[in-house]
């Protein structure tokens, strides 16, 4: 008869926070980690449905990640269009005041007009497909997600004399 382990409830809980947050953590590395029998580790996974709880980690998790990138892009592009709106003004102020005999003058609305131009290149400014593109990413990382989620069913056929049964 194999001898029985006493595990405290304290190194189950450290277990199943190990197992629930770590997808690269297994029932087997826990066994060799900390030396409790397999079979007592499978029964609390089993018991206490330490893989549902895994799923939901991950899709809670990617369900934050998408949020915390979202609002840091909402941020990011409300403050290029705060920037781009002061520029406008200066812009504009230097449209309505342009002597256009001022070399001088000419030159400072082509520098403004091409700090404008260069912001549009590296990103800052986006077009309104661009951010439906990048919104659609959005939705289609939270649908895959969701996806994984979903219980898949595995049938197996088991052979008898090369037939199926």
């Amino acid at each position: 008869m194999p001898k029985r382990v006493e595990v405290s409830e304290e190194t189950w809980d450290k277990l199943r926070i190990e197992y629930i947050s770590s997808p690269d953590t297994s029932m087997r590395g826990l066994q060799r980690k900390y030396g409790i029998p397999f079979n007592a580790i499978k029964k609390r996974v089993d018991n206490e449905e330490w893989n549902k709880q895994r799923d939901e980690f991950r899709t809670t998790s990617m369900q934050k990640s998408l949020d915390l990138v979202s609002d840091f892009m909402a941020d990011e592009c409300s403050r290029a269009f705060r920037i781009a709106n002061k520029v406008m003004n200066k812009l504009e102020e230097c449209v309505d005041n342009i002597d256009v005999t001022d070399d001088y003058a000419m030159k400072n609305l082509k520098s403004i007009t091409s700090a404008i131009k260069d912001l549009k290149e590296i990103g800052i400014f986006r077009s309104s497909l661009d951010q439906a593109e990048q919104e659609a990413r959005i939705r289609k990382l939270q649908k895959d997600a969701e996806e994984e989620q979903t219980d898949t069913t595995i049938t197996v056929t088991f052979m008898e004399d090369g037939y199926a049964n």
